[in-house]
């Protein structure tokens, strides 16, 4: 009731996918003309494609956060233990609440790495030392009406990008390759669609194009820019019959 009375005294609210203007909306009692989303994006500053990198052996797989329940980190450390395809070093970056569990989860398997967090400066240049970069894979509610950080920051990045499936990202944007999903929770899911893409590394590259080109097309500060600007249209107009 106290979320509702404050969305209630907006002239606009900010979501920063469809699935929460939705929920805004379904659940806050925001009417839907109120309503507009504006993607979070990421620094382009720091986040920019590098030179195409070729995989190595073993394929390189990075996870990267702060371990909390959304994330579902744990299904990644299952689907390391059930993996079967060519060779993959499972990095999972970061400090959390979930990180003991993990490494305890993760214990005898030789595929997988932890590695403690860095200076956030430090992190492009990781996410550009792996072939494939992991999202979220969480069973919430919240799970799945958002885009994480990490997805924007690493297709920002030129990377290729696996995560749990989601209503928030636009239509078709696993149709070039730079997105795969998979169900929450759900490590053989995981693990078949990271073999899959192993399996071909040889497109690894391309599918990081790809990324680079959906980032752009669709979450770039440009879009983002132009999405604020039709957000708060309804201002200048007000101000114009003022005048």
């Amino acid at each position: 009731a106290w979320e509702r009375g404050l969305f209630a005294k907006a002239d606009r609210v900010i979501a920063d996918t469809p699935c929460h203007a939705r929920f805004f909306s379904e659940t806050l009692g925001v009417p839907q003309e109120r309503v507009r989303v504006v993607y979070v994006g990421a620094d382009e500053s720091l986040f920019r494609p590098a030179a195409d990198r070729v995989p190595g052996t073993p394929v390189d797989v990075l996870f990267f956060g702060s371990f909390i329940p959304l994330h579902g980190a744990r299904t990644i450390i299952e689907a390391a233990r059930i993996y079967q395809g060519p060779p993959v070093r499972w990095s999972l970056l970061g400090d959390g609440p979930a990180k003991p569990d993990c490494q305890k989860a993760a214990e005898g398997l030789a595929n997988v790495f932890f590695e403690d967090r860095i200076p956030y400066a430090q992190l492009p240049a990781r996410i550009h030392r792996a072939d494939i970069l992991l999202g979220v894979f969480g069973t919430t509610q919240k799970a799945g009406r958002v885009i994480a950080n990490k997805v924007f920051q690493a297709l920002a990045s030129g990377r290729p990008v696996i995560t749990r499936v989601s209503d928030a990202y636009p239509a078709g944007a696993d149709k070039s390759g730079p997105l795969a999903f998979v169900p929450p929770g759900d490590p053989q899911a995981l693990a078949s669609a990271v073999g899959k893409w192993v399996t071909h590394s040889e497109a690894l590259a391309e599918r990081g194009h790809a990324a680079s080109a959906l980032y752009n097309h669709a979450f770039s500060t440009t879009v983002i820019r132009r999405q604020l600007s039709d957000s708060l249209a309804f201002i200048r107009t007000k101000n114009s019959s003022r005048e």
